[in-house]
């Protein structure tokens, strides 16, 4: 009896050292996996590492129904050539020859260069020269376009002038490709330039911010007010160019 006490002992002792041996694994083996394991993310935020973006520019809209006011053509913008010719004769240069002419013109003139209120075309057949009054003139009209723009709401966008001073060739030249082409023409004094009512000039950045177009029938009418408002104030002389989609204006003083 004895003996078999001893051997239940000694495996009863086997057995419990066996379970205290296990259990001390899995402490072990739970404290190390703990250790490695990566903390859990809070709940409700992203993992991953945002990136701040940079926000774009917003882009400057247009408003969708600015107030423009009718202007009759036929009333406002019918200045004829005798007209318009009296005043250039009077207030303008005397007319040079040919371009080879061009070191004769008076040191007074004023070379047009594009600005931020109007373009000047590419020239075929005239050369981009005005007297002060003119160029004066011509840099109101489009310090009053800018505003007006402004004024309702708009985008700006520039003018485009599309004939300056002209030589007596540049005339004849006009003549040959064009019957009702005047031989006598107020180019030919610095006193008068033409600027498109169907062509204007897109300005896409604004502040660096991009911006909206104004479509060519608004900018027209606004081109339009303009013009009658500078007219009735007696600044210049004006004729609707139906052809050559342009406004012919000079100078009056």
């Amino acid at each position: 009896m004895a003996k078999k006490r001893k051997r239940r002992l000694k495996k009863w002792v086997k057995v419990t050292l066996w379970c205290i041996l296990g259990l001390v694994a899995v402490l072990i083996a739970n404290s190390i996996i703990k250790n490695v394991r990566p903390p859990k993310a809070d709940k409700g935020k992203d993992k991953t590492e945002k990136v701040e973006e940079v926000p774009l520019p917003d882009t400057l809209r247009n408003n969708p129904s600015p107030r423009i006011s009718k202007v009759n053509i036929g009333k406002s913008f019918n200045d004829v050539n005798d007209v318009q010719l009296s005043a250039a004769k009077k207030y303008g240069i005397k007319p040079i020859d040919s371009r080879s002419d061009v070191s004769k013109l008076p040191q007074s003139l004023v070379m047009l260069e594009d600005c931020d209120s109007f373009v000047v075309d590419s020239l075929r057949h005239s050369i981009p020269f005005l007297t002060p009054n003119a160029w004066k003139l011509l840099q109101d009209i489009g310090t009053a376009f800018k505003d007006s723009l402004s004024a309702k709401g708009l985008n700006p966008s520039r003018l485009v002038v599309t004939s300056v001073l002209r030589t007596k060739d540049d005339v004849k030249s006009l003549q040959n490709g064009n019957v009702n082409a005047t031989s006598e023409s107020t180019h030919c004094y610095g006193t008068t330039f033409d600027i498109s009512y169907s062509r204007f000039g897109k300005v896409p950045v604004v502040d660096g911010h991009p911006a909206d177009s104004v479509d060519n029938y608004t900018l027209h009418l606004i081109l339009y007010e303009v013009m009658r408002d500078l007219k009735d104030k007696g600044r210049c002389y004006v004729k609707h160019e139906k052809k050559q989609t342009c406004l012919h204006i000079t100078v009056r003083s």
